[in-house]
């Protein structure tokens, strides 16, 4: 008897995320209606951390996903990669804490967010305004576990008193 094999193709739809409805490195044609395009921000992505630093004033949640989902343990050894995302993730805090925040509290992905916490505790550089992002956390809405949790990671990269 022959058995006849198949092979069952599944395409598994990964989350995936829209920065501003435009691709990376992609600007926005003024008046002109675009439909939403979706795409993964890749780890270690230096233009998905340039888009968010180029929309930071108006950086909104999917902006900042995009550019929260490029972190990840294996980019450090990427120093262009380490050095610049650490400065804009400052950046960030200090205009979109909520942001942070709401991230800390909801992420599933637990290394991910210890990640995260201890790049707030190593700034890149000593120009951060640490105690700036401090209060920026302290007067934003959310859980005040993730609040302490930030402030935290915060403090530690002060120097003694």
């Amino acid at each position: 008897m022959m058995v006849k094999g198949y092979i069952l193709l599944v395409a598994l739809h990964l989350p995936q995320v829209q920065c501003g409805g435009n691709p990376l490195g992609e600007k926005p044609e003024s008046n002109v209606a675009h439909e939403p395009q979706t795409y993964e921000c890749p780890l270690c992505s230096v233009e998905a951390v340039s888009i968010a630093q180029e929309r930071l004033a108006s950086l909104n949640k999917e902006d900042f996903l995009c550019f929260i989902g490029t972190f990840d343990p294996t980019c450090s050894t990427n120093v262009e990669y380490s050095e610049f995302s650490n400065e804009v993730l400052f950046n960030v805090l200090l205009k979109h804490p909520q942001y942070v925040v709401e991230y800390v509290t909801d992420n599933g992905e637990a290394m991910k967010t210890e990640y995260i916490l201890g790049r707030l505790a190593s700034p890149i550089s000593d120009e951060i305004p640490v105690e700036q992002c401090i209060k920026a956390v302290s007067n934003t809405e959310g859980s005040s576990t993730a609040k302490t949790r930030i402030i935290a990671s915060l403090k530690s990269s002060l120097p003694p008193r």
